[in-house]
Parts: C-alpha cells; structure tokens; sequence
C-alpha cells in the first residue's frame, strides 16, 4: 500500500476551506514543505466532538499506520476530522482558513491511501457517491443552489458548471421548454434528471439511495393554462398535470396555454403575447414519457380538422357542401398560418377561396376583427353583394357544418381605397420577387378547386400590374406594414421617393425598413413631389444629391435623409440623428464629385475601440460618396494621394514623416466636411495640419469627430447652460469638451456650495424670464448625502429636476439629441405617502449565537477601512475635477500672444 501511495497525485482544484487550492502529495523522501500542500504522514486534528471510544480506537489504528498519517494537538496545518458536518462549525472553521475532513473518510485513508486519487474537493465527509461523472445543476434558487453544491462535495461526487459529456446526473426543480436549456439537452443526452432531494437523501443515509423515488416530475415548476372554453380538456388533464408537479395558472401568469387548434381564439391571443401553445396531445406524451417533451413535429397546435398527430390531407377527405355556393378573399388574413387553416376551413364546407381582392364573385373577406379601426380594401364595398366578417364565423359553419347566420358574428369596418392597400401590396410585391416563377404563377393559397378565378385570368391580371396602380398621370403611394411591432424604426412612417416600382435597392431598403418595426410609403408615378401630401417621418430620398422636388416645392420644413441612414442605423442598432454625418442628408448639388475620382484617402489618427470603429465606417462612407476610394491598410503607400488625420494628438509618427518625405497633403477632417457641404472640392492647403494642431483653421483640433459634431449637431444644447460638479468632472474629464461640442450656451465647474447656489438662482431667473435652461451634472453618491444633499432638500421639486447624472450628458453627446432630464434624475422625488410607508432600515445587521466576538471585531474593522477607502475615492475625484477647471480657467498659450 505503501509503494502504491507513493504514486499518488490528488490535486483539489474546488473551493476549499480557506479559499486556495490543497495538493496532496506523496513521494518517497521528505520533500521541502511548502504552502498549500500536505505531505506525508498527515497531520490530524481530531475534533473534540468525537467520542472517546470512537477516538480511542482511531488513535489505535493510526498507531499502526506512521506512515500515513500521525495526530497533533496544533490546528495550524492540520486536517481536521470531525464526527458530523454542520453548516455553522464548518463556516467557522472556513473564516480561519480550516481543511476539514470527516471521521469515515479519515478511516477509509488509512486503510487505503489510494483513495487519494479520487478526492475532488473539501470539506469531504466521505466517497459516498461512487459514479465517477459529474453533477450538474439548473434552474434552482440560491438557498438550495448553496445547499447543493455543500453536499455534492461533502459527499465526494464531481460538479460541472455545462452539461458536457462527462455529466452523468442534472440536478433540478423545474423543467424548460427553453431549447438550449440544460433540462432539453439533459432529455437530448438521457441523462437521469433529479431533484435536490435525492442529495439530501444520499447525505441523510450516509450511502447511495434510489434515484428513481426523487426523479423529477414530467411537469414540475411548469405554469399551464386550460383556457376558459376548453373545459373537456380541462377536465381530463387537469388533474394528471397537477400530479405531476405542474402549476395550473390562469392565461395571464402561464408559461404555456393548452388548446386543441389553432382556431381557437386563445391560441391567437397566446402567440400575440409570445407565450407556447401546445395541443393535449403533448401533455399526454409528456405524462406518458415522464418527461416535459419540446413541442415540435406532431406535438404542435394542429390545424383546424386535424388531429393531433394527423395530417392535412386527411381532414381534406371530410369535405361538405353547406358553403359551396360562396367564394371567400382570405387576403386580409395577414398571417400564412391563419390562411392555411381558413383555407382547410373553408374545404371542409365546400367553399371556393381566392388572393384576389377584384374577384366579382366574392362574396365573403374574412379579417381578424380589429373594431376600432378602418382597413384600406381593394373590394368594392356592397353590403347586399359581398360581407366583411371575422374568422369566427367560418369557424361556425365548420362546427356546425351549415352555413351559420352573419349578423351574429364582428364585421369588419372598411373603405375601398385601393392605393393604401397595405395587405394587397405586399402579396403582389412577394409575388414579383420570386424570380423562379412568372407572375401571377407563385404560391396561391387555393387549390384548383378552391380558387374562384382560373389560373389564365389571374397570370393575365396579375401580368398587366392593374392591380398595383394604373398607368395614368395621378401619383400611387403603396404602403409596407412593418412584419414585427419592434425595432429602431418602430412607430415611424418612411416615405420612398426616386424609385421606380420593382427596383432592387428600393426592395432591400423597403424590407429593411419593414423588418425593424417601420412603415415604408412608396410613392409612383406622378409629380416627385406628390407625396409630401401624404403624413410621414423622414422622407428617404435616392442616391446623395439633392431631392428631385427641390427645384419645385420647398423642402425646408421636410426631413430629409439618404440610404446611408437607414442602413446606418441598422448597422450600429441605434437610431441617429440626421445631422450625426453629413451624407445622412442628401447634398446641395449632383455627387459624386469629378474632381475627387483621382483621389485615394487613407484615415488616421482614431482610438481603437468600437464606437471608433463605427465612426470610421461612416467616414468612409462619406469619402465615397464624395467621389473618391477608400484606401485600406494593404495599399500601398504610392497610390494614396490625401491622408485624413481625425485627431492630430493620435497621429503616428510614421505617417507624418512619410507624408512629409513624399509630399502627401496631411489634411484635417473639415476638408471632407468642406468638400461635402460646398458641394465642390476645396484646396487642401487651408486644412493641413502637423502633429498635434490645425495649422490650417489657426484654432484647436477638436478631433475629426468631434468636428463633425460641431458642424453638424452643435445646436442639441444651444439654449442650455451646463453646469458640472467638481467630483462630475474628475471622473469623467471630457463632459465639458461633449457640452461645446453639442453647442451649450456655457460650460461651467463650480468650486463650492456658495457660488452653486448663485449659478442656480441666476439659472432660475432665466427660466422665468423665457431664457435659457440650465442643467446641473452630479453623482448620484454627491446628492444622496454629504453638504449637497442638503442643499437639494431645500429647493423646490422643479428645481431639484435639473440636477441629473452625468450620463445624461455622455447619452446625449452619443445620440446628437437631447434626451430628458427625468431619467437621468440625481436626486428622485419620493412621495410623502410613499416615504411613510418604507419599512425602517435596521442599522445594525443580525448577529449569531455561533459567531465570535473576535469576528464581529474584524468585520467592524473591515467596514471601517472600506468606507474610509470610499472617501479617500470621492476626495480624489473632487480634488482631480478643481485641478481641471483651474486648467480650463488659465488663459493659454496662444490667446496670451
């Protein structure tokens, strides 16, 4: 035993008592003692708790293993053993930095030493779980998450934060239907899953018990909602659910809504608010399986007339004759899912259907009734011809297999307005798009018997693109619902104009716009003008010249943008403003420009980091647009004619000698603005520069950037006076140079509350006078105590509005507008009602019998230094902001001379 313990290498690599990682290792001689390690023979501390003739017999079985292992008296370096793990003694024993073991593992190593290899972590009680995998845990709360980890390692059994291959048992209290969740990949890999209880149990019994008694339920933790028309299945499921552990909750508080088709109104409801539906056919395979199954394949939400399992075809077969006499527009159903199943409907009642809205044998449009609001239709509205109705109603003749009265059912208010048929022109747009197939020729909702039009007729109207707009001298504005309620351009209406219909960018920016939450208005044929009558947000014109209605209407109360900004904003996933570049707006006169089409650009001088790596995208984007190539870091040195310097401090000094060696104009970022707002290209020789300042302007560089914010966004706080607290400034430096740059009426850091309190009221007075506003920067920490918090309690509500956090200022100066002040609130209003109801903060924490005083001490001591720590961080700041506005006081260099 003793040769094979000399091969032994246990490295315990959790977190042991004390915080460090324990080797223990065994060689042959006395290795050189060094910290962290125990060596042989182990020294033991046997815990007074043992009993004497427990430890009698302990000491005697040492006695014949020297060695392995010897007893001391000293707890310094020692192993402790103890009869029992309790929470208590082991958190105290882990404060001093204690390794603990327990009695049995203690007696198991002495008998055989080997058993080292398989120690993962301590404290370890005894190898009581033998699998020699991993247990992984999900889904569980913090307490039993603590609980868990502590018997995992009491007991010996391995932890794995993923659960990869050499994961054996996932331990959990609630399934998920979540796809990439530890639950799903656990059913993917047949891994056991069990509740926490079987670690509890496997401690309590002190050997491994039956897994199958603590497997986790099929349901358990898992909100299911019946609906409140679906009784039967209510009724047959509710209860086996509830056995299973699932919590029956009602629509508005359940993860997933059972329901038996997708004709259900609460199905609709469900996948509004992103909530899963499922079919009870998945609640049964689950109960079956014993485990929560995902849903997919045969366990989703069949069709209406389909069973559960089944398939469209066979729900075909079942085909009546109560609606053979009508022909239903299923156009207005603006979902393919809700189209597919009214067109199974509508085959089971032996109904003919059709996409086209001038079909004069229509007799029904069926909507999902929206009753406060008006749809643009194609079809000529005729009450005695032709009914809007809901979807329910088909519903009921489906059920009944009749044909159900109309009057009992929602209709649809409409107008016949074929120009603002949003639906109508989206079908005929993805119809024109499939370049596989004619016109006319791509997939249709009916069948040959179900389509009340032949297939002749509809390619015949369909090809002539009467549909769509006529060919007459009058303007066309087709509208593009946007295809989800949430993105950068949500709520906005885009207008399009210098397009003709079909083009391809107009596709892509029209897609584009739709599939971030905007409204795209096309605007064909007629005057370009035309649709500045229609109510939109920004009007996006074509290519970067000027708008082809300029030299006819006046576009100074018009917002204006290009391309460039849409796809701006989708790229960087932020909504800029129009004036953040240049080229977001369309030009004065005709670009490119010829005389920079010889031009190769490289630019320089910018910080790495993210936000610097989306700027140079867009000046890149300008220089093109200007006419000119972009030359990237493989070209070669001769080929570049300008170097474009955005700030002169971060020029290296590579470029400026080469530049100098080989005469390349080493200009500023105003040349390009320059170029691009004089429509015409500039001498370089006023914007060269040299390393460091602006020898062209005769003023100081505020950075390329920055020089685009001056030039074109230096009116976002004209009308504002900003005032910033010495520890506002010592944190964040550059909050003066983003107000100038945003254009503020004065920049100013006051020095102490006296001259705060003259700037707030002089501020005040300009309010009442209709000047100009003034905004104050503080850390939240400032307003909540120490001198400034009083001096905020004693001004008045409107007043305390305009002390705000810093980030208001970096938040504005990112999105070139001025955001409101109430979300950046320095010291939030609280209610009186409010503020009386707070339960009272207990100053002192709780206490425990079991801790020493000599703990208590050390932490008071702690908390001391951490605050004074705390203080001596906000004096520095406070200290570095008065050192910063001196600086900005001090007349330079310059303006002496």
């Amino acid at each position: 035993k003793y040769q094979q313990a000399t091969t032994v290498l246990a490295t315990v690599s959790g977190p042991c008592l004390g915080g460090t990682d324990m080797a223990i290792c065994l060689h042959d001689g006395v290795p050189a003692p060094h910290q962290g390690n125990l060596q042989l023979p182990l020294a033991l501390f046997l815990s007074p708790r043992i009993s004497a003739h427990r430890a009698n017999e302990f000491r005697e079985l040492v006695k014949t293993q020297t060695r392995y292992a010897r007893l001391t008296d000293s707890e310094d370096g020692a192993l402790h053993v103890l009869p029992e793990f309790e929470l208590e003694e082991l958190a105290a024993l882990e404060k001093q930095k204690r390794r603990v073991v327990g009695l049995p593992f203690a007696e198991r190593l002495l008998n055989d030493p080997g058993v080292l290899s398989k120690v993962n972590a301590l404290p370890l009680f005894d190898l009581i779980y033998r699998s020699p995998g991993s247990i992984c845990f999900s889904g569980l709360s913090q307490n039993d998450r603590i609980r868990c980890h502590a018997l995992a390692k009491w007991i010996g059994a391995r932890q794995a934060q993923d659960l990869g291959p050499g994961v054996d048992l996932l331990i959990a209290t609630r399934v998920s239907l979540h796809p990439d969740s530890k639950y799903q990949a656990a059913l993917k890999s047949r891994t056991p899953i069990v509740k926490p209880s079987f670690l509890q149990a496997t401690w309590d019994a002190k050997r491994q018990v039956d897994m199958e008694r603590h497997i986790l339920p099929a349901l358990a933790g898992l909100p299911i909602c019946f609906g409140p028309r679906q009784a039967e299945v209510a009724e047959e499921f509710q209860h086996r659910a509830a056995a299973q552990g699932a919590i029956i909750e009602c629509f508005d508080k359940a993860e997933i809504v059972i329901v038996s088709d997708t004709s259900k109104p609460i199905y609709q409801d469900a996948r509004k608010l992103g909530m899963l539906v499922a079919p009870p056919l998945w609640l049964e395979r689950s109960l079956q399986h014993r485990r929560c199954l995902p849903i997919a394949g045969e366990l989703e939400v069949p069709l209406p007339g389909v069973q559960s399992g089944g398939s469209l075809e066979i729900a075909e077969s079942k085909c009546g004759t109560s609606l053979q006499t009508c022909v239903l527009c299923l156009l207005y159903l603006l979902q393919d899912r809700a189209r597919e199943a009214a067109k199974a409907l509508a085959w089971r009642c032996g109904a003919l259907t059709t996409l086209d809205p001038h079909d004069k044998a229509i007799t029904h449009v069926l909507f999902n009734v929206l009753p406060d609001v008006v749809v643009h239709v194609s079809t000529p509205v005729d009450e005695d011809k032709v009914s809007f109705l809901d979807i329910s109603w088909l519903e009921s003749c489906a059920s009944a297999d009749k044909k159900v009265d109309e009057s009992q059912h929602p209709k649809q208010r409409v107008v016949c307005n074929p120009g603002c048929d949003a639906a109508h022109a989206a079908i005929i747009c993805r119809m024109e798009g499939d370049s596989s197939a004619k016109l006319g020729k791509g997939p249709k909702l009916g069948r040959k018997a179900s389509i009340a039009i032949d297939d002749a007729t509809f390619e015949a109207r369909h090809t002539s693109r009467e549909l769509v707009h006529a060919v007459t001298d009058a303007a066309q504005h087709v509208t593009a619902p946007p295809s989800c309620s949430t993105g950068i351009f949500a709520g906005m209406v885009l207008g399009l104009v210098g397009w003709q219909h079909g083009d391809v960018e107009e596709r892509q920016l029209t897609d584009a716009i739709c599939n971030h939450g905007g409204t795209a208005l096309h605007s064909f044929g007629g005057s370009p003008g035309s649709i500045l009558s229609t109510k939109f947000d920004v009007c996006i014109c074509k290519g970067n010249g000027p708008p082809p209605f300029q030299e006819t209407t006046d576009t100074t109360s018009v917002a204006l943008a290009t391309p460039h900004w849409i796809l701006a904003c989708i790229a960087d996933k932020t909504l800029h403003t129009r004036s953040s570049f240049p080229h977001f707006e369309p030009a004065k006169g005709p670009l490119p420009l010829a005389s920079m089409f010889a031009c190769s650009i490289r630019v320089t001088g910018m910080e790495v980091s993210r936000e610097s790596h989306r700027r140079r995208a867009r000046l890149e984007e300008l220089i093109q647009v200007l006419g000119a190539k972009v030359a990237n870091p493989q070209s070669k040195v001769s080929e570049i004619t300008h170097i474009v310097c955005v700030v002169p401090d971060l020029l290296e000094a590579r470029w400026a000698e080469g530049a100098r060696k080989r005469q390349i104009p080493l200009i500023s970022m105003h040349w390009l603005l320059d170029c691009f707002r004089m429509n015409t290209r500039v001498p370089e020789v006023r914007y060269a520069i040299s390393r460091g300042s602006d020898a062209g302007t005769g003023k100081d560089t505020l950075g390329g950037v920055s020089a685009i914010c001056s030039s074109f966004g230096a009116t976002v706080l004209s009308t504002s006076d900003i005032l910033i607290s010495p520890s506002a400034l010592g944190c964040l430096p550059r909050l003066p140079q983003m107000a100038e740059d945003l254009g503020a009426a004065s920049v100013h850091t006051w020095r102490d509350m006296q001259e705060l309190s003259k700037l707030v009221e002089a501020s005040s007075l300009k309010v009442m006078e209709g000047g100009r506003q003034t905004v104050v920067l503080v850390e939240k920490e400032e307003a909540c105590g120490g001198e400034l918090h009083g001096f905020l309690q004693t001004l008045p509500p409107e007043t305390q509005g305009i002390f705000v956090q810093p980030s208001w200022l970096t938040e504005t100066y990112s999105q070139r507008r001025r955001l409101p002040l109430d979300s950046f609130a320095a010291f939030p209003s609280i209610e009186p009602e409010s503020q009386a109801s707070k339960r009272p903060r207990i100053s002192a924490e709780a206490s425990y019998a079991w801790q020493p005083a000599e703990m208590k001490r050390v932490e008071e001591v702690s908390e001391q230094a951490r605050t004074r720590e705390m203080q001596s961080k906000a004096l520095q700041k406070v200290n570095e902001g008065l050192r910063l506005a001196d600086l900005r006081r001090q007349p330079s260099r310059s303006d002496s001379i």
